[in-house]
């Protein structure tokens, strides 16, 4: 294995989910509500499906000798952590140097049901990715990790555009309709608007600081963010799934923390978002998100039931690779984002 040394290397999409899946989540159920939202949008795409299912005469795929149906009762909001600092690139970009998307985060809302789930997607898969020269020209496919998709877009938006591509390619064609990218400085940012958020650590995180042992309290604000949620060591293989836990922790404080702001007025979360502004890329929209209640930020998101795409880490040429477990990945497809076909008739 290559020896690195223990470094801050990956921001986790987890970590600005209250800011962005949060946000998103409550707009696309409003809109939900408001009947503003075609869910015709979310059609599967039977080409990818095709490649990789076996499908019958009524669209439906026939794994292991059953049959599933798309569940068109989801929306999908891909949740992108950008390594940029400063404001982020909206408009054009030169391909290739302006960030990654370090990790990903596939948020899944259930509107029959009025459930989330989460899909965290790890970075260092390696897939074709769409590739442009400097000067904006398209260049080719090349097998390149994931993550780097995001840094090959010649703008903020079709950064985001390719990296759903992608990931749709890569969940056999489950399809994504909105997106949200934020960098780091965006979460710095969050967490200082909130005033600092104080994490109970399920876990004995006391290699980051002597105090925060189980059923401590750490005090997270601007100033250590970058201490508690990126630091890793990255000279052990696949290290990059082993901060799941503390993610988990930290998320949950931040989730509390904008619950009670949110209930004690509505136009916090959108007055939030506007402040984020410069460091983020979505294509969903801060209309009517004031209008939700309280309620529905507590309801539909559980933050305890993220789920990783299955696969195993390996050594690659230059860096860790991740290795999808193709059946293994198709049971987690049918798991999450289909139903029997007996339920939809």
């Amino acid at each position: 294995m290559k020896k690195k040394s223990i470094g801050l290397r990956i921001l986790n999409v987890c970590l600005v989910l209250v800011s962005i899946a949060g946000i998103g989540v409550l707009y696309v159920t409003h809109s939900l509500l408001q009947g503003n939202l075609d869910l015709h949008a979310l059609k599967i795409d039977q080409e990818v499906q095709k490649e990789h299912f076996e499908v019958d005469d009524k669209d439906a795929i026939v794994f292991e000798g059953k049959r599933y149906i798309y569940n068109e009762d989801l929306i999908n909001i891909l949740v992108m952590g950008v390594d940029s600092s400063g404001a982020i690139e909206k408009d054009w970009k030169v391909p290739g140097q302006n960030g990654q998307a370090d990790q990903l985060l596939l948020v899944s809302y259930d509107a029959k049901k009025n459930e989330t789930r989460f899909l965290e997607i790890p970075r260092d898969i390696k897939t074709q990715l769409t590739i442009y020269d400097q000067k904006g020209g398209y260049y080719g496919k090349e097998n390149l990790q994931l993550c780097l998709q995001y840094a090959y877009g010649r703008s903020g938006v079709e950064s985001c555009e390719l990296m759903v591509d992608d990931v749709t390619n890569i969940l056999f064609g489950v399809p994504i309709q909105r997106y949200f990218a934020m960098n780091f400085e965006g979460l710095k940012q969050a967490v200082n608007y909130l005033g600092g958020i104080d994490v109970l650590c399920t876990n004995d995180y006391s290699y980051l600081n002597p105090s925060y042992t189980v059923n401590s309290y750490a005090r997270v604000d601007g100033m250590n963010i970058e201490s508690f949620v990126r630091r890793r060591d990255t000279s052990v293989l696949g290290s990059n799934l082993g901060r799941i836990e503390r993610l988990k922790d930290f998320i949950r404080g931040m989730l509390l923390r904008t619950g009670v702001e949110f209930k004690k007025n509505p136009a916090f979360v959108l007055n939030m978002y506007t402040q984020l502004d410069p460091y983020l890329v979505s294509n969903i929209s801060t209309n009517d998100i004031t209008y939700l209640v309280s309620e529905i930020f507590e309801s539909i998101i559980d933050i305890d039931d993220i789920s990783v795409l299955p696969g195993v880490y390996v050594d690659g040429e230059k860096h860790d690779e991740y290795v999808l477990d193709d059946i293994a990945c198709k049971k987690m497809m049918i798991e999450l984002f289909y139903k029997p076909l007996e339920e939809h008739e």
